[in-house]
């Protein structure tokens, strides 16, 4: 699933009862923008970026200073 980019319909967050440790940055990305959040950014976490294990995602709420 990973390979052919099937990851998110599988483990949709956007379902009741989803599991939330299965996220990725375009379904995060709508969920925070979603919130009303701006200016994301995203950093994964690991050995390896493009098999990082985690991710921090940083926003910022609109009105507040930077």
């Amino acid at each position: 699933m990973a390979v052919t980019g099937r990851m998110d319909g599988h483990f949709n967050l956007l379902w009741d009862h989803s599991q939330i440790e299965f996220l990725s940055i375009p379904t995060l990305r709508l969920l925070l923008e979603g919130a009303g959040l701006e200016e994301l950014r995203f950093h994964r976490v690991g050995c390896i970026p493009a098999l990082a294990e985690s991710m921090v995602a940083v926003a910022r709420r609109p009105g507040n200073p930077t």
